[in-house]
């Protein structure tokens, strides 16, 4: 699972789980972001957090990443 910050040095999360995602895209991720508007936009990950987050909610977003419907079978996506 990738869990990381939209802004960072050098790229952000959301680029960062691009390049990741085209090598092992049933790797589930979370970006979490206290930048508003990139929350609406269709470029970023289904699975946002909104900074500042509580940690229920980051519990029951990691358990959405994991939910077995959001994530592709390790099998399927390396046959795809």
């Amino acid at each position: 699972m990738i869990v990381t910050d939209q802004a960072m040095p050098a790229m952000t999360g959301t680029e960062l789980i691009a390049i990741i995602r085209q090598q092992w895209p049933w790797i589930p991720a979370i970006l979490a972001t206290g930048y508003r508007d990139l929350l609406d936009t269709n470029d970023a990950p289904r699975l946002r957090l909104a900074k500042p987050f509580t940690q229920s909610e980051l519990v029951r977003c990691i358990a959405a990443a994991l939910d077995e419907k959001n994530v592709v079978p390790i099998d399927a996506a390396r046959r795809a």
